[in-house]
């Protein structure tokens, strides 16, 4: 599971630089994902803040939020490394936001209102840049299973 999660945020990683222009890279921040999460109408969000993501959850789920990032920032250093960055050459500026949505509705609506296209039946996460900055959607795989979304 762990080479997967690398494995696709190896591939995320690469495909943002590419697609991301070198002369406009904004930098994440908190009001950004939290006003992103206020399209959702998902209810009350928890952000946590660590040296490489902006992470975006439901607040239900705050506990768990410190354990997600140390994951994700391995993750995303396994990720780098694997296609040639280092600590002094980040792929972008700033941080990298992560949404998880432990409902189905609330990553179709994301879908919608945020990425501004139609979801389909098996898509259960997204990434790509919100005004610049890079990102990453998480949904559930089957309804009402938050485990799978993080």
């Amino acid at each position: 599971m762990r080479f997967l999660t690398t494995l696709v945020i190896g591939i995320c990683v690469s495909c943002m630089v590419l697609a991301q222009d070198p002369a406009k890279k904004p930098e994440a921040t908190k009001e950004i994902a939290k006003s992103v999460w206020d399209k959702l109408n998902a209810g009350p969000s928890a952000v946590f803040e660590s040296n490489k993501i902006i992470l975006m959850l439901p607040k239900t789920a705050e506990s768990k939020a410190k354990d997600i990032t140390s994951n994700l920032e391995k993750y995303y250093d396994n990720a780098a490394k694997s296609v040639g960055y280092k600590e002094d050459n980040a792929p972008w500026n700033g941080k990298l936001m992560v949404f998880i949505m432990p409902e189905r509705e609330q990553f179709v609506a994301f879908v919608r209102r945020v990425e501004k296209r139609s979801p389909s039946s098996d898509d259960h996460g997204s990434f790509g840049f919100l005004e610049g900055v890079p990102f990453m959607a998480s949904g559930p795989t089957t309804p009402k299973d938050f485990s799978s979304s993080e």
